[in-house]
């Protein structure tokens, strides 16, 4: 098993144990290692693209719950899983990828949109 496998799976490990009963155990479908809240759903079939640069997904997620406890948990529970937060609130990095969350409330209700794009390279100019 690589490095990165296991570090994951301890991550993994950690973040169910560490997490209150009524966090996620369910994981959205082309994402495999974002969580779903509980009593959150992931929604339609997710759109996916391989590019030479990385994955483009974009997937949705609906379920009863409020956006600050949705916005808490995956604050919580991305970076144990790896996930670095960036300044902005929900926009988190890992390695080539940067994963983008928005949370939609409406009467006790929420809808997760979820994006994940190549993480932008750093504009550098490269003298030769």
């Amino acid at each position: 098993m690589g490095r990165f496998a296991i570090s994951s799976l301890v991550s993994l490990v950690f973040v169910l144990l560490v997490a209150p009963a009524s966090w996620a155990v369910d994981f959205l479908s082309a994402i495999e290692d974002v969580p779903l809240p509980q009593g959150i759903e992931e929604r339609h079939q997710p759109v996916v693209f391989e590019t030479p640069f990385g994955r483009v997904i974009q997937a949705t997620s609906e379920g009863k719950g409020n956006d600050g406890d949705v916005e808490d948990f995956y604050i919580q529970s991305l970076p144990a899983l790896g996930w670095k937060q960036l300044s902005e609130s929900l926009v988190f990095e890992r390695r080539e990828e940067r994963l983008s969350i928005s949370i939609e409330s409406r009467s006790g209700r929420v809808r997760i949109k979820y994006r994940l794009t190549a993480r932008p390279a750093p504009s550098q100019m490269i003298a030769e």
